[in-house]
């Protein structure tokens, strides 16, 4: 597997609240594409059309490229459901508005910056979650990545109904569509308890659009030690590899390589416009 083959991306909240300190790094890491969550210490859903433009303006500065919005779509309840625990919002409310308007203000939100992709969730864990209880929202979520000619990207999330990469399997399975992916993220799933084996992976792989981006959260870790580290953060959050001294970076770096090798997708460059 060569490095050139993997398209890595850095959401820059890992590294910093501020996107000038996020995007420094990545610029001396090497790393040409980043994904936004926090700009400035809030939710890129916070955030002005203004504030959009003028955050496209500096990371177009910095000589970067947006891939994805790390958005918090779909980790909240649905209506007449009881979550489990809330988890990490990083600075999102959804408030008085519906989740059509959320909705609507993300793709908007990523058309400004010039991101392609959307990551989303599938609702706040609750008891008796089937797979089709996301048909509602993701349909609605399909309809407008036909619209704005993006794509959205799964990923499991500890406090969410798609924990592990079993779940996520099961509604890639079930979907099949070609705007909709997988992104699995395998620290989240350690953190779960449910460490994925090589093979879980690799079924997967298939589900994005190229392996890089099945990596894409994993990044950190297949880049590790970085030449230089990133300004301290808080390690209860856990976000960073750097955070994440109890995970088997070692575990995850092979896991990726054996699903590397048993897919013959991982070896292409993503496609551009998924970068």
């Amino acid at each position: 597997m060569r490095r050139s083959d993997l398209t890595l991306c850095l959401i820059t909240d890992e590294v910093s609240p501020s996107l000038d300190e996020g995007l420094a790094f990545a610029r001396a890491e090497g790393i040409g594409t980043i994904d936004l969550r926090v700009i400035d210490g809030r939710n890129v859903l916070g955030l002005s059309r203004g504030e959009l433009v003028g955050a496209a303006r500096r990371v177009r500065a910095a000589g970067l490229s947006v891939s994805c919005i790390c958005t918090p779509l779909l980790k909240w309840s649905p209506p007449g459901k009881v979550a489990r625990a809330e988890g990490d919002q990083f600075g999102f409310e959804l408030g008085e508005r519906t989740p059509g308007e959320i909705y609507a203000q993300a793709f908007k939100a990523a058309e400004v910056v010039g991101a392609r992709n959307l990551r989303i969730f599938s609702y706040l864990a609750y008891d008796g979650y089937r797979t089709e209880d996301l048909r509602e929202p993701i349909d609605a979520l399909l309809i407008l990545a036909e619209k704005f000619d993006m794509k959205l990207h799964v990923e499991n999330e500890g406090v969410c109904n798609i924990a592990g990469f079993a779940e996520l399997e099961t509604l890639m399975t079930a979907y099949r569509h070609p705007r909709l992916r997988a992104l699995p993220d395998i620290a989240n799933a350690f953190r779960k308890g449910m460490p994925p084996a090589a093979a879980d992976l690799a079924r997967l792989l298939p589900f994005g659009h190229s392996a890089s981006e099945g990596l894409r959260q994993c990044g950190a870790a297949l880049r590790s030690p970085w030449r230089g580290r990133p300004p301290d953060r808080d390690p209860a959050r856990g976000n960073t590899a750097h955070a994440q001294g109890s995970l088997d970076l070692d575990h995850r770096d092979a896991c990726a390589v054996r699903a590397a090798r048993h897919h013959t997708t991982f070896g292409r460059r993503a496609a551009p416009d998924d970068r």
